[in-house]
C-alpha cells in the first residue's frame, strides 16, 4: 500500500457510513481499521509502545455512523 499523499484530519470520517469511511480511507491510500460497531469490539487502538502512522485510520461505529475516528 502507497503512504498516505497528505496527512489528513480525522475529523473527515465522523458522520460516515462504514462503506463511505472505507472508501475514503481507500482514496487517501489508508488502512481502514474498524474498532467497533455499536459496541462490539473487533479491533483495539494500538498502546502507546506502538510507533504512530499516519496512513492508518480507525473508527467506531454506532447506529451505522462513525462517531469517533482516530489516525494512529
Amino acid at each position: 500500500m502507497a503512504k498516505p499523499d497528505v496527512v489528513v484530519s480525522s475529523d473527515i470520517f465522523l458522520g460516515l457510513t462504514k462503506q463511505s469511511a472505507q472508501s475514503l480511507s481507500e482514496a487517501k491510500n489508508m488502512i481502514f481499521q474498524l474498532v467497533s460497531i455499536d459496541g462490539e469490539q473487533f479491533f483495539s487502538y494500538p498502546n502507546a509502545e506502538e510507533p504512530i502512522r499516519t496512513d492508518r485510520v480507525y473508527v467506531e461505529i454506532i447506529k451505522g455512523k462513525v462517531v469517533k475516528a482516530s489516525i494512529q
